[in-house]
């Protein structure tokens, strides 16, 4: 069965009472089909605009709490917490990944890819799990094979080699908030190994070239260059003699992509 992600909106008002009490509610029929098991994020919309998770719902969409809210969102689902900590992302972070305005309805629902590179950025634990009813195509689906997940990083992604996990614990060091291979949903299906945002939403990819020596690996780095330069999409390319020295030339090609570094 392919799995639903759901969002819920609230305020700096109504969030305490959401948190507490692991009730999300709404009154758009949206959640009307929301199941256990299904994941759930709360946005709130007061600024900054924050997208929090990850929660799974426990009950299916009744009125479970006619007090709640002063009894205003009549259509509730009770939540529990499945991430090790409550996560907190910019909303232009993540808008890029759902697509739309953040108040289209069609976006408070998402499934396939859209839900599975969402889960990304909350937690990688879960995203491994299940594809989401997404179809591999072949070449991706040999890379997979021939290179697992194996190396945890300290965010919690799971990667697929000690040079990634590299760079994905400096971005989550420098407070770069980022994706591991999430999915564009195009025809020629692009799976970048990290993405990250500029303010605007707009996402910027970054590719680690370090297998050049396996057919496999080459034959789909050669696909990758030509969907970059078809649709010019931003690029980040990462060698392996720039990981000996990422605080400067890592910093500096992020910059240069508009990419918003802490300091």
């Amino acid at each position: 069965m392919r799995m639903k992600t759901y969002i819920f909106a609230c305020n700096d008002e109504t969030m305490p009472e959401c948190i507490s009490q692991n009730l999300f509610g709404v009154n758009n029929s949206y959640v009307s089909d929301i199941s256990p098991g299904d994941f759930c994020y709360l946005y709130n919309f007061s600024e900054p605009k924050t997208l929090y998770g990850l929660w799974k719902a426990t009950s299916g969409c009744s009125w479970h709490d006619k007090q709640a809210w002063g009894g205003k969102y009549r259509r509730q689902v009770r939540v529990g917490l499945v991430s090790k900590t409550l996560q907190a992302f910019p909303f232009y972070t993540v808008k890029g990944l759902i697509g739309g305005g953040q108040n289209d309805p069609n976006n408070r629902k998402l499934s396939g890819s859209k839900a599975q590179n969402l889960l990304q950025y909350f937690a990688s634990q879960y995203s491994s799990e299940v594809l989401f009813g997404l179809q591999l195509k072949p070449l991706e689906e040999d890379y997979r094979r021939k290179f697992p997940k194996q190396y945890l990083c300290e965010d919690g992604h799971e990667v697929r080699s000690l040079s990634e996990k590299t760079i994905d614990d400096w971005l989550y060091r420098h407070r770069i908030y980022h994706a591991y291979e999430p999915v564009i949903p195009i025809p020629e299906q692009l799976i970048p190994d990290f993405m990250v945002n500029r303010l605007t939403g707009e996402g910027v990819y970054i590719e680690f070239w370090g297998r050049l020596d396996d057919p496999i690996y080459r034959e789909r780095m050669n696909k990758k260059y030509q969907i970059y330069a078809k649709h010019h999409f931003p690029v980040i390319e990462i060698l392996p003699e720039d990981l000996q020295s990422l605080d400067w030339n890592f910093k500096n090609k992020l910059e240069n992509k508009g990419i918003p570094l802490s300091s």
